[in-house]
């Protein structure tokens, strides 16, 4: 009897296991036409998959394997609309700013509007790595790599780069004595070191990347012809020195560039400057040598002069002599 009962009580766990089990775990909606008297039992069994008793969304009930392409468009989402998603890091207040479908948002997410923050100290983290864009105040933005800030736009429209108060439009700081700005196109590049009282400035010229290597052409004469003029801004009213883009067209067409119809002047290089340094250098020592020998040549006549006033006889003041 004992035995009887067991068997039943297994009997009756086993019909619960292999029917009502698998009816809670493959949840559906009822089939028009058939199901009939179990339509209240299928569709609560279909909607308590996914919704709470309070008729909230149950955690976890929407994923990426739940959303299909195309399913949720900007109509669906309004300005109080808070999307959260885990382990892709998109956290904020979305709303009427979609413009467009998002295609399962947690990995991928189109927007031709616009994505606000709503949070003051709110920041755009990047999962694969320790970097991110924040606002860590009003109108400020950073961009922080292995969690240090690198660059920050202030509010007042500065950009600083390894700096947090940034002085100027672009302000460049770094914490070791060294090149602190490059600038490169196809042909060179040069590094700027500030120091106290001036500005270091590295051009590469490496003779590995030169050829046709000769001597400098005369470089005085050319620089000393350069029309320069005193004149008055007609942007600022400041008292200026400088050249005229029109009046070097003629002589001087290799320093004027035109942009946008208006005409820019290229400053002559600092070689082109000891070139010409170099060769007034050796017109002082040319000069300096002939006045030499011009000496020697006085005082050689002035020596025969006063032996022939000698060997005359006259008393006159020979103290020149």
């Amino acid at each position: 009897m004992a035995m009887s009962r067991k068997f039943g009580r297994l009997m009756l766990m086993t019909f619960l296991f292999v029917i009502i089990v698998p009816l809670a775990l493959a949840a559906r909606l009822p089939i028009v036409g058939e199901d009939a008297g179990q339509w209240g039992s299928i569709l609560n069994d279909f909607l308590n998959v996914s919704l709470a008793g309070n008729g909230s969304l149950r955690t976890g009930a929407v994923s990426g394997d739940t959303i299909e392409d195309g399913s949720i468009t900007d109509e669906d989402i309004s300005g109080s609309t808070n999307i959260t998603t885990t382990g892709y890091g998109l956290f904020g207040s979305l709303g009427s700013y979609f413009n467009r479908v998002i295609s399962a948002f947690v990995q991928d997410l189109d927007v031709s509007g616009k994505i606000v923050l709503s949070s003051e100290n709110s920041s755009l983290m990047f999962a694969s790595s320790n970097a991110k864009i924040a606002s860590p105040s009003v109108n400020n933005i950073i961009l922080s790599t292995s969690g240090v800030e690198r660059v920050r736009v202030s509010d007042s429209g500065n950009v600083g780069i390894g700096t947090f108060a940034p002085a100027t439009l672009l302000h460049a700081k770094s914490s070791l004595d060294g090149e602190v700005l490059t600038v490169q196109d196809v042909d060179g590049d040069c590094r700027y070191s500030p120091e106290l009282g001036g500005v270091s400035l590295s051009c590469l010229a490496d003779k590995d990347l030169m050829h046709n290597i000769s001597y400098s052409p005369k470089m005085s004469e050319y620089l000393t012809g350069i029309p320069v003029s005193q004149y008055v801004s007609n942007l600022t009213g400041k008292v200026l020195i400088g050249v005229a883009a029109q009046d070097l067209v003629k002589e001087y067409s290799e320093l004027v560039r035109s942009f946008e119809g208006k005409e820019y002047v290229r400053l002559p290089n600092v070689w082109m400057l000891i070139a010409a340094l170099k060769e007034q250098q050796d017109r002082i020592d040319e000069l300096e040598s002939d006045l030499e020998d011009a000496e020697d040549e006085i005082d050689t006549i002035k020596k025969e002069l006063c032996d022939n006033k000698k060997k005359s006889g006259k008393k006159k003041d020979y103290s020149w002599c």
